[in-house]
């Protein structure tokens, strides 16, 4: 006999993760809202992450291990896990992260009296240096944006999906998350939900994040490439606040220029000058970045074809 349909999935996807797994499971199926599944999705691990999941899954059947078959991503570990899902309701953690015990009773309970064109928003706590970050910041949390978007929701690209409680339908109508971006795909996600329904904050702190060492978004060399697509792919919102597209034009700037890619650079900070003319780092920066890549244009033209071993010049 079949178990009825959860209130709530929540998707966890995972790879080579075994040995954060046990606390970040546990957190979720001790929650005092118990009506969920647990979608785990090991993205081709090569650890013990599955023995890990199924000792546990023995313990408790709310727990659903599937392993794909080889490593997409966290996108597409995400999206997998929200073709299994059976809940009304969605939510999502990560493999190195706490949930508070009250996390889905609290932003279910919100939810309650909310019509579907809502989903929940909590506080996470983030660890980063040693210091603790709150995100959402309180301080604007309830202040709506220029663009349209929740000012919580700009913090230069800062966006946890494990913050949400969302109805199925509304990921759904937004196309689930887009596999084409490694990383910063719930800042994408949450971009395109806010346009279509209204978010609901719950004040309390409730997820414990920490970020280790093989987190995606240590990845640095990628911050431009992923932040400069997501800019232009929401222009058209970004835009209404041309202050505030100057300031991720500027970010992005920031970051090609620190990875050696000069033009990418100038580029950005051109853009964030046309936003806002008035921001003397923009110009400096513009300068500098721009100066960069002449000189390294100049080297390159100074050093001629480059010639083949055999003697010849590459077509």
């Amino acid at each position: 006999m079949s178990r009825p349909d959860p209130r709530v999935s929540v998707i966890l996807p995972t790879y080579n993760r075994a040995g954060l797994l046990p606390r970040s499971i546990a957190s979720v199926l001790k929650q005092s809202f118990e009506d969920l599944e647990l979608i785990v999705v090991d993205d081709g691990s090569e650890d013990e992450t599955q023995a890990v999941v199924r000792a546990i899954q023995d313990r408790d059947p709310r727990v659903i291990y599937h392993r794909r078959g080889g490593n997409g991503g966290v996108s597409a570990a995400r999206n997998t896990g929200l073709r299994l899902a059976r809940g009304a309701y969605l939510a999502f953690q990560d493999s190195d992260d706490e949930w508070l015990p009250e996390k889905l009773g609290l932003q279910m309970e919100g939810l309650r009296t909310r019509g579907p064109e809502t989903f929940s928003v909590g506080v996470v706590l983030r660890w980063l240096g040693g210091m603790v970050r709150y995100w959402p910041p309180a301080v604007e949390a309830a202040h709506a944006h220029a663009t349209g978007v929740p000012r919580w929701l700009l913090d230069e690209f800062a966006a946890y999906v494990q913050a949400l409680v969302v109805p199925r339908t509304l990921v759904d109508a937004v196309g689930g998350f887009d596999e084409t971006l490694p990383m910063w795909e719930d800042w994408d996600l949450m971009i395109k939900l806010v346009q279509i329904a209204q978010p609901v904050r719950c004040a309390n702190a409730l997820v414990a994040s920490t970020r280790q060492e093989d987190s995606l978004t240590s990845n640095r060399p990628a911050f431009a490439d992923i932040q400069g697509r997501i800019i232009d792919r929401h222009r058209s919102v970004l835009e209404r606040d041309p202050r505030f597209l100057a300031r991720l034009q500027y970010i992005v700037g920031r970051h090609a220029l620190e990875q050696g890619e000069a033009a990418e650079a100038t580029a950005r900070f051109i853009r964030s000058i046309r936003c806002n003319p008035w921001d003397p780092k923009a110009w400096v920066f513009a300068m500098l970045a721009c100066s960069e890549y002449l000189t390294g244009a100049a080297a390159a033209c100074a050093r001629g074809p480059e010639r083949r071993h055999d003697g010849g010049t590459p077509r």
